[in-house]
């Protein structure tokens, strides 16, 4: 807004001031006698009657104090009829502060009958409350009003940039230096990586923060900014992310009352944006202030109840089912107040009050003239204030000296012709002013609530100050000093104002006031407000008949929606690019190519981004056929590869992405064979030999725009090869491995070097792997990168690490994942990090309780940022099978999921990932809970969908289930020549990653062979029980509290069937303590079951163990285990299993 602009609502606000000063001032010479009621009439002869008629100045300035009157009561504090309402609203703000909690207050009611009137009456409370608590230095009032969509001038998140932006201005104008460097500091803190998108949103923030506080990138770096430049979801979840903490910062210092107006036009963007404040894991002093509208027949059922409902229960009617889903997920959400206000009609006792401040009397001597306007207006307070300006403005009612008067006949003649359109007769009084201010209101009610003096002076092309001040004389605006400018009184007068537009002008209407502010705009002004500008001009889209504007228009529209996407607001930006394309002509790529190629390109984007695959489809065509050029096309294949991705069709993505590849000068195998990755293996290994990690590191950056292309390609293809064709994702990773040391270093490079860790694992050169992994680390964070490090770490914890170091440091990479993540905003990997953790946990034996409480975080996550959350489900479903919650806990199915209407799904999506974590999930509950023939089937299919997937912990835990489900099949004499050839094969993988990781998978192994050791006719019984004592007391290092119950429920069994039932009822006893320890309630009942049909007493509560120090000693031909108790040692010498000895179980 320009200084002149600034300067004319000073001087309305002046002018206003000082006109209602004028205007009252004739009313407080004598108050208790200066007006009189109807009685007087009939004092007065019929001369001065007719005298008092035909005075049409003084006739004029009675309809003048009326309308002062009413403006003067319609801005006092004072409130008719809603004294209960306002106490609880005073009560939700106390509450509020004390308890440093956000609140959610609903006012509803019908249009006019006084919600934001009631809403804005806490504003002198706020911001002088004597009982504000002493740590909050402040407290303001912010308010903001939505726009219906007949207006088509929405911009995105306008309502929270107005809000944000008064806040800004009464904490600079309060001078408190003290308190703005604290809310600065504050807001730095809190809201990191995130300050680019919220001063985009709301620009006021640039004045509150340094250029210096606004993030840079740093110098030689391969991406050149330490910020992630993110789109689409990323970005959504970063700016709820920035505007939550924004707002948690603002209250740390200073209690906020945020008022929203007419929420019930407020779109899905804004809706997601204000529910980031209520449920995410933050409680800080906010109270929003929600005012919506409801129909007839909610009112008329309203009636029969309670003004005020507090809490509510039921919240239904709205206009927006979005919104109403808002409220049931903040009702869920415990730590936040809700509350509803419904506003009644008011009585007529409060019509008596409001008439008689009006004209200055008592409220007995308005009795007639008030039940006359409340039966007209059904207590509805605008309506009243209008049938009262129409009946002075008819003559009905007059001021006579210091006398009113008026004919209670004429007053319900002249209210009964009016009294069923109300909206009509403020449309008559709009028409009856001067022709230049209605153009004025026209204008500005097509603008917004409030009216920007400075637009309006644009499209006039004249100073419209004076104007609008009519207008507010007239009592149809209200000048704001908050703000400096105007808004419209009521949503009513806006509507009348904008009923005097015909429908035949509509669209010309539209188009011409985008014409003139286009035009009239600096380029900097129009780059501020091009989404404004532009809306204007497509509503009038129909009218734009020349082929030049019409390119221009489109143009306009791909600016605005690359700004909305930036935002980012994905219904906008989808909207203006919409607009875009189809401003475009039939042979328009014939005549403005780069138009063409960037709207269908950025249409593509976004419409990927907002999983509109058909939309994608559409624009990749288009472009595939009319780019001239490959270089062209990247940008939508990249968008129909993301689409792909999110439609589950992982095998049709990895044949696209390469056939891309193919087409930048990669040759890539369509067939990914064993033999394939292996030459692609030995290609590397030949390339790298000979470089030490210093060398690589010192690589130069890669310049090479194809070979760029072809590493972003590379890694964004590895998604789908991870879910649907491992073995391509192998010779994905070699081949960026290869491009790197050819070509040079670049963010993907650090992806590229893991996935080759990733195929070095699954080769088990763990060694090898572990060193390229961590070489991936150092190149992610030389790069600068925070996608490359976050999915780096990630794939270390979930496929590489496990493999040679203790499980801990699995756990701490994938803790760098969540950290990094948060950090630089990417929401969608940190909650992935929290997924694979859980699953990590899981496999390594943590109690289900703190599992349990693991993925719930996990599950509040997904729901904050509306994250799918199938993996998390299935853990969550294993959790509650296991401790016994659900009615059949032997299948994976119950509460949470349905496992096969979800492998159903998964099957059709082609997720090869989702389908082993379901199988193995469900063949392990089998497993424990005896149903071995369930066990059997899910085992095969594990082993069907994990032929070329074993990278990861859960993946290589699956041959220990494989081993131990072979040998119960084989016990009870099913198959057992094929499930001792599945034994033997099995087995030997986890001594291999025993062998690699004893630490991860000692225990494994000593359990497997246990196991086989009690089926071979050869054992020996000290070597079986040796092996199960091993298990035990490995698992027990390590924490697996799981294994250590299993070992000493098979260990019982194994005593049981040897006929030792005393020390096979120590044993179960002691797997009872165990499995309950767990959390696996439903086994441990299995276990007592079993006890009791073997007629073995329980003795647990007399039955105690210490954890023994055990060491074992390793050589070549045995296996010391030492028992301590107490001062005594007993050595047990174990030939024939030692570790070369466990390698070579056999079995007859």
């Amino acid at each position: 807004m320009d200084d002149r602009s600034r300067s004319l609502r000073s001087s309305s606000g002046a002018s206003l001031r000082a006109s209602v000063s004028s205007r009252t001032s004739l009313l407080k010479n004598d108050p208790s006698t200066s007006l009189r009621n109807s009685s007087i009439l009939d004092r007065l002869d019929d001369g001065a009657l007719q005298a008092l008629s035909d005075d049409e100045e003084h006739n004029g300035s009675d309809i003048k104090l009326i309308i002062s009157e009413i403006r003067r009561i319609s801005s006092s504090s004072k409130l008719y009829g809603r004294e209960k309402e306002k106490r609880n609203l005073e009560s939700i703000w106390r509450k509020c502060c004390q308890l440093s909690r956000q609140e959610l207050c609903i006012i509803r009611g019908e249009p006019g009958c006084g919600k934001s009137r009631l809403a804005s009456s806490l504003r002198p409370l706020v911001h002088r409350d004597p009982k504000l608590p002493k740590r909050y230095a402040k407290a303001f009032f912010l308010s903001g009003k939505f726009s219906p969509p007949c207006y088509h001038t929405k911009i995105p998140f306008e309502v929270f940039s107005t809000a944000l932006s008064s806040y800004v201005d009464q904490l600079l104008d309060s001078k408190n230096t003290e308190l703005i460097a604290q809310c600065r500091e504050k807001l730095l803190q809190e809201v990191r990586n995130g300050r680019d998108l919220l001063v985009a949103m709301v620009p006021a923030f640039g004045r509150l923060f340094d250029q210096s506080d606004l993030p840079k990138g740093r110098e030689k770096t391969f991406t050149g900014s330490t910020q992630a430049r993110m789109f689409g979801i990323e970005a959504t979840n970063r700016l709820w992310d920035a505007f939550s903490n924004a707002i948690s910062a603002i209250c740390f210092y200073t209690p906020i009352v945020l008022h929203l107006d007419d929420i019930q036009w407020c779109g899905p963007s804004s809706l997601n944006l204000l529910r980031s404040l209520f449920v995410g894991s933050k409680n800080f002093p906010l109270m929003v202030i929600a005012t919506s509208r409801s129909d007839s027949s909610e009112q008329s059922d309203v009636r029969q109840r309670s003004a005020i409902l507090q809490p509510t229960t039921a919240m239904t009617g709205y206009t927006s089912q979005e919104f109403s889903k808002l409220l049931s997920d903040v009702e869920n959400h415990h730590s936040v107040g809700v509350s509803q206000i419904y506003l009644l009609d008011l009585t007529l006792e409060d019509v008596k009050g409001l008439v008689a401040d009006i004209l200055r009397m008592r409220p007995h001597q308005v009795t007639d003239l008030a039940r006359v306007v409340h039966e007209a207006s059904k207590g509805n307070a605008f309506h009243m204030y209008q049938f009262l300006r129409l009946v002075a403005e008819s003559n009905c009612i007059k001021r006579y000296s210091n006398y009113w008067i008026w004919d209670i006949a004429q007053v319900e003649s002249t209210i009964k012709d009016e009294s069923n359109s109300v909206s009509g007769m403020v449309v008559r009084t709009i028409q009856a002013m001067p022709r230049p201010v209605q153009e004025a209101l026209k204008i500005a009610c097509c603008m917004g609530s409030d009216v920007d003096i400075s637009a309006v002076d644009q499209v006039l092309q004249t100073p419209s100050a004076p104007l609008l001040q009519y207008a507010a004389d007239e009592g149809f605006l209200t000048f704001l000093p908050q703000y400096g400018g105007y808004r419209f009184a009521h949503d009513l007068i806006r509507q009348a104002s904008f009923q005097l537009i015909s429908e035949d002008d509509h669209d010309e209407f539209y188009l011409n006031i985008g014409r003139r502010l286009w035009r009239g705009c600096s380029p900097s002004a129009l780059e501020e407000n091009i989404m404004f500008v532009v809306a204007f001009m497509n509503v009038g889209a129909a009218c734009v008949t020349e082929e030049r504007e019409r390119y221009k228009v489109a143009e306009l529209n791909l600016r605005a929606g690359i700004k909305a996407f930036a935002l980012p607001s994905l219904p906008d930006a989808i909207s203006f690019l919409k607009k875009g394309r189809e401003f475009l002509g039939v042979d328009a790529w014939a005549k403005r190519y780069n138009l063409c190629l960037d709207l269908y390109s950025y249409s593509a984007q976004v419409e990927a981004a907002n999983g509109n695959s058909e939309i994608v489809e559409m624009c990749y065509r288009e472009v595939d056929m009319n780019a001239v050029t490959l270089w062209d096309k990247l940008g939508v294949y990249r968008a129909k590869l993301k689409s792909m991705e999110q439609q589950g069709i992982a095998k049709q993505a990895v044949l696209f992405c390469t056939r891309v590849l193919r087409q930048l000068g990669l040759s890539i195998p369509t067939r990914a064979s064993k033999v394939a990755v292996l030459r692609e293996l030995l290609i590397v290994k030949w390339a790298i030999r000979g470089r030490t990690d210093h060398g690589i590191l010192s690589l130069p950056l890669m310049t090479d725009s194809r070979k760029r292309a072809c590493m972003d390609f590379l890694a964004a293809g590895s998604i789908s090869c991870m879910r649907a064709d491992p073995r391509m994702g192998m010779i994905y990773g070699c081949r960026a491995v290869l491009l790197s040391l050819k070509h040079g270093l670049n963010a993907s490079s650090a992806f590229g070097f893991c996935m080759y860790a990733g195929v070095l694992n699954a080769f088990k050169k763990v060694k090898d792997a572990y060193r390229f992994g961590r070489l991936s680390i150092q190149i992610a964070e030389a790069a600068n990168s925070p996608q490359s490090i976050v999915r780096v770490y990630l794939a270390l914890g979930y496929g590489v690490l496990h493999s040679m170091k203790p499980i801990a440091d699995s756990l701490e990479a994938l803790e760098n994942a969540k950290r990094v993540g948060w950090d630089s905003g990417l929401v969608e990997s940190s909650i992935y990090a929290y997924m694979v953790c859980d699953m990590v946990q899981f496999c390594s034996g943590t109690k289900l309780s703190a599992l349990e409480d693991s993925i719930n975080k996990t599950m509040e996550l997904r729901s904050y940022y509306r994250h799918p959350s199938s993996q998390s489900l299935f853990m969550l479903q294993m959790v509650k099978c296991c401790q016994g919650m659900e009615p059949d806990p032997t299948r994976l199915s119950g509460t949470f999921i349905s496992f096969d209407d979800v492998e159903s799904e998964q099957l059709v999506a082609q997720n090869k990932m989702l389908l082993l974590l379901m199988y193995g999930l469900a063949l392990e509950l089998a497993y424990l809970h005896g149903d071995f023939q369930h066990a059997e089937r899910m085992a095969a299919l594990c082993r069907e969908t994990d032929e070329r997937t074993r990278r990861s912990y859960f993946a290589s835990l699956l041959p220990v289930l494989y081993v131990l489900c072979s040998i119960e099949r084989y016990r009870q004499g099913f198959s057992r020549k094929e499930n001792l050839k599945l034994v033997r094969k099995y087995r030997k993988l986890v001594a291999r990653s025993a062998k690699d990781a004893p630490s991860n998978f000692s225990h494994h192994l000593f359990l497997v062979d246990a196991e086989i050791m009690s089926i071979n006719a050869k054992h020996r019984e000290d070597d079986t029980s040796a092996l199960y004592m091993a298990a035990f007391y490995s698992a027990e290092e390590q924490d697996n509290i799981k294994i250590q119950a299993l070992a000493c429920e098979k260990y019982g069994d194994y005593l049981s069937k040897n006929g030792k039932s005393t020390e096979a009822e120590a044993q179960w006893n002691k797997s009872c303590l165990l499995w309950e320890l767990w959390g696996g309630e439903v086994k441990s009942r299995e276990l007592q079951q079993k006890t009791a049909s073997n007629n073995i007493g329980r003795r647990r509560s007399s039955l105690h163990y210490d954890k023994p120090n055990m060491a074992a000693v390793e050589s070549t031909d045995s296996t010391l285990f030492i028992e301590s108790t107490g001062v005594e040692a007993q050595v047990l010498l174990i030939p024939n299993v030692s570790s070369s000895a466990l390698s070579t179980t056999s079995i007859s």
